[in-house]
């Protein structure tokens, strides 16, 4: 915008988070409709990409698959693996 960088593209978000020492770059989307939502997370430079889709009815208003997306690269993302 303006000439000035973004972290909102086409659909896709991107984040830049630590996990130990290590330092991440993933993009991701997310979305939702009846009866279910999604998040969509890459890891470009680590070549992982993480899907979670997960089903909801009325009052599951704390489901979020996109903290299960990203817990689950920091595992496997972490030192060691």
């Amino acid at each position: 915008v303006n000439g000035q960088s973004i972290s909102y593209g086409l659909g896709f978000r991107q984040y830049e988070h630590s996990a130990g020492d290590l330092q991440l770059v993933s993009v991701a989307h997310s979305g939702g409709s009846v009866g279910g939502i999604t998040y969509f997370l890459m890891y470009p430079e680590h070549e992982l990409v993480a899907a979670v889709t997960i089903n909801v009815s009325s009052g599951m208003n704390d489901a979020s698959p996109g903290r299960l997306a990203h817990r689950m690269a920091d595992l496997l993302l972490s030192p060691g693996r």
